[in-house]
């Protein structure tokens, strides 16, 4: 009842006639502690007297009986005991045999003094019959009068019996006391006497949890049948008479069964039947069986009276209800069915902030026992819902209970309510991926959503980008072409800064063709800068280059052109010469033009990065996503700088106008006129593109930086390629041919193809451009070596050969550091190394732009010269060389196809081995490496340096005896120490490759020393190429266990040994056989290639050097 919503008291008490007068409305103790129902009240109550309704019979009957021992009535039969036999479970055997009432002798409780006189009052003196808590039959007078003892029934208390069964036994004529000693001592006074053997007779009702605790160790006596007729002539009393005296009740059989009522208050009968108390009263029913478990239950848990529970009578209970659901489920009406709303509550989690939000459920009246069952309803949805994810808001869950509380059991049909779009970063091709996604999506399946179902996520849209990336084709493109200009422009401001002093770059006053050129950098740069995401930086960036960059080509070509308007135009009748640091004041001045509008510009107006919400219709209709742009709340600023370009613009052009066809000796001034037409034509080009039309991003930026690079390209071309071409006034100090310009060009190569290696999208175009970097590297080698060694004293040339050879190692050292700190550490992975390596070549070109040829190439143009078919002349060495050295050259390549791989057997497969069989941790890979290039660096410089006293072959050999000594501990030892033997290995490798520059410019002919060097360099290099993939096949075949991310392992130490094993082997066989020729000189004068090929002997050669008697050798080949 309490779960059903009402309050409910119990209240406890052995007295069922003050209880059942509770119910009465005015009775006093009613007031205190009423009564409101009573589920099992006696029959035999008069029910007109009190305020009550009888609902129904609970479903069990009470049975009063008198009660003996099992084990008398089994020993009442026995006539070894008893001469007389009896039987104790039957009435009259009480009456007249002597023994039977022996066996329940009244002394057997007055003389036990635990029990007699009881603990309590529950007989008054005078009330029925009853003397010292005890009345007596008239039979029972009798038999004392005889002398003969009579026997006792041991009742709990008065109130039990009243009248009825002292009367009852009496008129029978049991000559018995009827004692009454409470109901403990009833209970200890049975359990004694049955336990010591001897007789007992009680009384007691049934059901009682006393026989459940003591089961089959009790019997009832057997009575007269009772009939209803007899029953009614009972008065309830006895002992009218007086004490043992004849009685007037004429009561002659037992009680019968009464059947347990459910009766009511009129206040609860009050109440519509349709409340669920009512119903429950109606249909509450215990049948005998289970007032045999509920006591059965009862004696469970007061059978340890030191465990005895607060309450055992409710224990008892909740123990059958526990076990008895079918039975008492019918008492009340079906619950209803469960459902979210009625019967569960939720708690909302992750709002604030989070991606989702969280709804758990619990039940609002959860089974006390079992939490996670409901006590209110039935059926539907019996388990509480697994927490639901939702990506709608707080406020929308609380305000939309009624429709998501139905997603719990179904889940809806997906919508665009339940995905989301994102706008993807710009992709190679300038386009946008905007995709679908759902806003609460399956992590194990993201097509699928947690919180729907039925549909699938729109196709991806593709839209413009808002700018150009960095990593798109059109951009590598624009990057590669302004690199390959760039490095045409710093080539020129190193010449013309070089050359400065030919007149025809004096007369055109080189500092403004520099600040010129250093404004066409500016404009290459900005046709880089105006591609990417913008940033604050970029938006500052781009007007500020392009402003200075314009104003310096511009500005530049305008003072120039003021000087020659002043100088041969001017109205006054002398010349005016302009002085270089007021033309620089004037640039200057110019400069400060935009440097205050710029200023101004960021000062009040900064123009920073935003993102803007851009429409996108494809997505459905007033879509937006997010796009960078630069911004600035207003154009004044920028309509002030193109205000200031149109006016200095202006005034060059009309100045370039005016001097176009001065010509004084060679003077610039149409090619300055030409080069302001350029810069006016590329402004009016891109500032009606810039505000005028709108284009898409890539449109605009591929007009934009190509406009930019094309017309830097010919604004140099035009003022730099007649100066070029006038050079010849100067030509007398030139000589004809150079190695400089092919090492300037492998370099520029070098530049570019690194650069194209970084934006390379796929293998098959990495594989091209290295394949072109081949080309560059392998055109380099030769002229170094050349270029390091042909002058070099002969006492250096061990040390300089090895110093030379180890820019490979420090190289290779700087490349691992460097990989270390850029591969994999940024979004572009390994790009950003082959970006790094475009730099150095730059100051290489640089120095060797100030690096004068060397003496043995000038003398050997000197004698080329002179035979007039310089050609023909070089040809013909060739032709010699191969002629006179071909079995040498055949022995170089195949050295050098040995050494190559001994260099990379050594070192391409060693990181790899580490991290793969060993499992080195990268920063291990990197020190190893670093100390092994150590080593490489120590070892070419020392070995270079005593190949001078040892010889060449020598100090090869022993070399590669060594490093073949120390292969095992190089590739076996399986941690850090392997650092040592990495050292001394690679010391090995390079100090034998510190021999080879100049063993091989020795060997070489010294008129194709700088091709046979670089040919056979690179023919061994070809051969080896496949090293590392030889190794890497040959490893598959030793396998490991794989490491604990399941990654293969291989034995790539064994291989390595190996391998290095055989290529020792042929080095030292190969190096054994072969020539040496240290000590040889490179000079023309004892070059016998050159003397035969130019048909020239010793004498007048000497000649030709000295310049001496030239005119006799020209005759003679002439003559020849």
């Amino acid at each position: 009842m309490s779960q059903l919503g009402y309050n409910v008291s119990t209240y406890y008490t052995t007295d069922f006639v003050a209880l059942s007068g509770r119910l009465k409305l005015n009775d006093p103790q009613s007031l205190c502690t009423p009564t409101h129902v009573d589920l099992a009240a006696p029959a035999e109550l008069s029910f007109g007297t009190y305020d009550w309704i009888t609902i129904g019979s609970v479903g069990h009957s009470k049975v009063s009986g008198i009660w003996t021992t099992t084990d008398l009535v089994a020993d009442g039969t026995n006539s070894s005991k008893y001469a007389t036999p009896f039987y104790a479970d039957f009435w009259k055997d009480y009456t007249t045999n002597d023994d039977l009432i022996s066996a329940n002798a009244v002394s057997n409780l007055r003389n036990n003094s635990k029990y007699f006189p009881p603990r309590g009052m529950f007989c008054f003196d005078g009330v029925f019959g009853c003397l010292n808590q005890c009345s007596k039959s008239y039979a029972c007078t009798l038999r004392e009068g005889e002398g003969k003892e009579c026997l006792v029934v041991a009742i709990a208390d008065f109130k039990d019996v009243y009248g009825y069964w002292p009367s009852f036994l009496s008129n029978l004529g049991f000559p018995a006391y009827f004692c009454f000693i409470g109901r403990s001592g009833l209970e200890e006074y049975i359990v004694d006497m049955q336990q010591s053997g001897r007789g007992v007779l009680f009384y007691m009702n049934q059901p009682d949890d006393f026989f459940s605790r003591h089961l089959d160790s009790f019997q009832r006596v057997s009575f007269p049948k009772t009939s209803a007729e007899k029953v009614l002539l009972n008065t309830w009393q006895f002992g009218e008479n007086g004490y043992g005296q004849p009685n007037n009740n004429p009561i002659a059989v037992e009680y019968p069964e009464d059947v347990q009522q459910k009766v009511c208050s009129l206040n609860v009968a009050a109440v519509s039947s349709n409340d669920p108390v009512m119903a429950l009263l109606e249909r509450f029913r215990v049948l005998e069986l289970s007032m045999s478990q509920l006591l059965t239950n009862y004696a469970v848990v007061t059978a340890n009276a030191s465990s005895v529970p607060a309450d055992p009578f409710f224990e008892s209970a909740c123990t059958w209800v526990k076990g008895n659901y079918d039975v008492w489920r019918r008492w009340m009406d079906p619950l209803p069915e469960c459902t979210v709303m009625d019967h569960m509550t939720y708690t909302v989690t992750g709002c604030n902030g989070s991606s989702h939000r969280d709804v758990s459920f619990q039940w609002r009246l959860p089974d006390p026992v079992n939490s996670s069952l409901p006590f209110e309803c039935d059926g539907g949805i019996l388990e509480l819902p697994v927490p639901m994810q939702s990506s709608r808001s707080c406020d929308w869950l609380a305000a939309n209970e009624d429709e998501w509380s139905k997603w719990v059991t179904t889940l809806p049909t997906c919508d665009s309510d339940f995905h989301t779009y994102e706008a993807m970063e710009c992709e190679r091709t300038g386009d946008r991926h905007i995709i679908f996604r759902w806003l609460l999506p399956d992590p194990t399946n993201a097509s699928l959503s947690l919180e729907c179902s039925g549909a699938v996520l729109p196709d991806p849209i593709i839209v413009a980008c808002d700018y150009v990336p960095v990593q798109s084709i059109g951009f590598v493109i624009v990057f590669v072409i302004v690199m390959i200009v760039l490095a045409g422009i710093v080539t020129c401001m190193v010449l013309v800064f070089k050359n400065r002093n030919i007149p025809i770059i004096r007369r055109s006053q080189f500092e403004f063709l520099e600040t010129m050129l250093a404004g066409t950098i500016l404009m290459c740069c900005a046709a880089l800068i105006y591609a990417g995401r913008p940033t604050d930086g970029l938006c500052v960036a781009r007007p500020v280059v392009l402003a200075i960059g314009l104003t310096l080509i511009f500005g530049s070509l305008t003072v120039k052109c003021l000087r020659v308007y002043r100088v041969f135009l001017s109205k006054k009748l002398t010349r005016v010469v302009l002085p270089t640091h007021t033309m620089f004041k004037i640039l200057g001045a110019f400069l400060l033009i935009d440097v205050v509008v710029l200023l101004l510009w960021f000062i009040v107006d900064f123009p920073s990065a935003i993102e803007v919400n851009v429409i996108v219709n494809e997505v459905y209709p007033g879509a937006t996503i997010q796009a960078v742009q630069c911004n600035t709340s207003s154009f004044l600023f920028s309509a002030l700088l193109m205000f200031w370009k149109a006016i200095l613009l202006g005034a060059g052009l009309y100045l370039s106008f005016l001097i176009r066809n001065v010509s004084v000796d060679f003077q610039e001034s149409i090619w300055m006129f030409a080069s302001s037409l350029v810069v006016v034509f590329g402004c009016v080009m891109i500032l009606p593109l810039a505000y005028m039309i709108v284009l898409p991003a890539t449109t605009f930026y591929y007009f934009f930086s190509t406009t930019l690079w094309l017309c830097t390209s010919v604004v140099v071309a035009l003022m730099l390629v007649p100066k070029m071409l006038r050079q010849k006034e100067n030509a007398s100090t030139m000589t004809n041919g150079s190695t400089m310009w092919p090492f300037v060009v492998n370099n520029v190569l070098f530049i570019v193809l690194e650069l194209a290696t970084g934006f390379c999208t796929n293998f098959t175009q990495f594989l091209w451009v290295r394949a072109l970097f081949g080309i560059a590297m392998g055109g380099l080698y030769g002229n170094v070596a050349a270029t390091a060694l042909e002058d070099c004293p002969p006492a250096a040339r061990g040390i300089i050969s090895g110093m030379m050879q180890q820019g490979y190692a420090f190289g290779y050292l700087l490349a691992v550091v460097f990989a270390r700190a850029l591969v994999n550490t940024t979004s572009h992975g390994w790009r950003p190394l082959f970006w790094f390596g475009a730099c150095p070549p730059v100051l290489i070109i640089i120095a060797r732009l100030y690096l004068p040829e060397t003496k043995v190439f000038q003398e050997r143009q000197v004698v080329r010269r002179a035979t007039h078919n310089v050609t023909k002349t070089f040809l013909a060495e060739g032709k010699v060389a191969f002629k006179r050295h071909w079995m040498l050259l055949i022995y170089m390549v195949l050295l050098m196809a040995g050494f190559n791989f001994m260099s990379h057997g050594s070192q391409d497969l060693y990181p790899t081995m580490l991290s793969n069989q060993f499992e080195f941790s990268a920063d291990e890979v990197t020190v190893t490496q670093v100390v092994a290039n150590l080593g490489a660096i120590t070892g070419g410089t020392l070995v270079g340096f005593y190949s001078q006293t040892f010889s060449r072959r020598l100090s090869i050999l022993v070399m590669a005896i060594v490093g073949a000594a120390i292969l095992y501990p190089y590739s076996y030892t399986d941690n850090t120490k392997v650092m040592a033997a990495a050292f001394f290995e690679q010391f090995c490798v390079q100090g034998a490759w510190g021999v080879i520059p100049i063993h091989l410019m020795e060997l070489s002919p010294p008129s194709y020393s700088t091709f046979i060097v670089g040919t056979s360099y690179q023919l061994g290099n070809l051969i080896s190429s496949a090293s590392s993939t030889i190794e890497a096949r040959l490893g598959e075949n030793f396998p490991l266990p794989p490491n604990d991310e399941g990654v293969s392992r291989y034995e790539y130490g064994k291989v390595i040994c190996i391998f290095m094993a055989v290529v020792y082997a042929y080095l030292v066989l190969l190096t054994f056989l072969g020539p040496e020729a240290r000590g040889k000189q490179f000079d023309v004068a004892h070059d016998r290639d050159l003397e035969e090929a130019a048909n020239v002997n010793p004498e007048d050669l000497e000649k030709v050097l000295h310049g001496e008697n030239q005119s006799d050798y020209e005759k003679t080949q002439k003559q020849g």
